[in-house]
């Protein structure tokens, strides 16, 4: 995803130069360069109990979603980058080191994990080829963790069917897939297809998240994981 910072709330380091990548399950849409645009993020963190509206634009985006990484790391691309069009066109895209940890940014229950492709990145070949968490949320909406790190899933203990709270660790930062450098693709979709990253629709994410704090707490107790070669 290419880097194209829209941002100017951030409170992190931005950057305009460089590639990232990009990562589809189901649809290959092609780059189409276009100037990204602003949705500012939540502040509140009342926020992040709120029901998830039918219809959100980028005026009126959904709310209550926890940050990613927990404020680490910068936002690399934004909504309608270079490489967030068409299907991804609301997507987000935060540059981190390999082993940052992920954070689920709603409450939902697990519907797919994959863990096994190595944190080599690669060209648009590797669109399909990456490590993710996707969970499902109330109000038919789904989010997903893009390129995350190679052999996360025995770290954090999770599987297809769990419920995770707002702010639990659910992966660790990579590689994986259509990358030129390690980052952290996030989106919100409509849970229209069964196996299917739908059409990503608007939302603002938070600069942290008060809940399962207790769930940090447990990466500086679990165990360094060698980057894959």
């Amino acid at each position: 995803m290419l880097l194209a910072i829209f941002h100017p709330y951030s409170p992190f380091k931005t950057h305009l130069t460089g590639t990232m990548g990009g990562a589809d399950i189901a649809k290959d849409d092609p780059p189409i360069a276009q100037p990204p645009q602003e949705i500012k993020p939540t502040a509140n963190l009342r926020l992040l109990t709120l029901a998830l509206h039918e219809q959100p634009t980028v005026d009126s985006p959904l709310e209550g979603f926890c940050h990613p990484l927990w404020g680490q790391g910068w936002l690399s691309q934004g909504i309608r980058g270079v490489t967030h069009n068409g299907r991804m066109e609301y997507a987000y895209d935060y540059a981190a080191g390999i082993g940052t940890p992920v954070y689920a940014m709603r409450s939902g229950r697990v519907i797919s994990i994959q863990d096994k492709y190595p944190d080599r990145g690669g060209g648009k070949e590797q669109i399909h080829r990456f490590n993710h968490v996707w969970l499902e949320h109330d109000g038919g909406y789904r989010s997903a963790y893009v390129h995350l790190q190679q052999g996360f899933r025995h770290r954090v203990n999770l599987k297809v069917g769990d419920q995770v709270k707002a702010g639990q660790i659910i992966g660790y930062s990579g590689n994986s897939g259509w990358s030129s450098g390690p980052h952290l693709h996030v989106e919100v979709h409509r849970a229209e297809e069964p196996f299917q990253f739908t059409q990503t629709v608007p939302f603002a994410i938070a600069s942290s998240c008060s809940l399962g704090r207790q769930a940090t707490e447990l990466a500086t107790k679990s165990p360094t994981v060698v980057d894959s070669p």
